[in-house]
């Protein structure tokens, strides 16, 4: 029996890349190999969404915004900073924050951020953080995402 409040749920998948199409098409890998590694997943789907035809294909890929954060503006670099040290690390609010893509912001936060002196005064303040809520400086109530309920915490991640 279902449950009931999963009666009118329906699972939903986009499907981005279709390999047997793709290979039908003779053009497997003909993003892989032509297009830049910051361009490479909104090229895909497009390249699906468009049945793995090249006509107007490179245009579109030309007007893409790349995924990395190459061409983001001082500003824009700035917000993240910001964002990133008030959100401590959450992804999802810092792309919200900063109105762009999770997977925009976690690349240019893998790729770039990462390797600046603002991330290691990132993780001293993440240590710091972390130390008080372990020593219960920081008093936060923690509930589950599933049930909603309350509950002692035994360990947390960092201990």
């Amino acid at each position: 029996m279902r449950h009931p409040l999963l009666i009118n749920f329906i699972v939903r998948y986009d499907q981005i890349w279709d390999s047997d199409a793709a290979e039908k098409s003779g053009k497997v890998d003909f993003v892989h190999t032509r297009v830049k590694h910051n361009k490479k997943e909104k090229a895909l789907i497009a390249f699906h969404s468009r049945g793995y035809r090249l006509p107007g294909f490179y245009e579109e890929v030309c007007k893409m915004t790349p995924t990395d954060g190459s061409v983001w503006t001082e500003e824009e670099k700035y917000q993240f900073k910001t964002a990133i040290f008030r959100e401590h690390k959450d992804m999802s609010k810092v792309s919200k924050a900063m109105n762009k893509p999770v997977t925009e912001c976690m690349t240019y936060y893998l790729e770039s951020f990462k390797q600046s002196d603002e991330y290691q005064t990132l993780k001293s303040v993440m240590r710091k953080y972390a130390g008080n809520f372990c020593k219960g400086i920081l008093s936060v109530p923690v509930f589950c995402d599933g049930c909603g309920k309350g509950g002692k915490l035994i360990v947390c991640d960092i201990c």
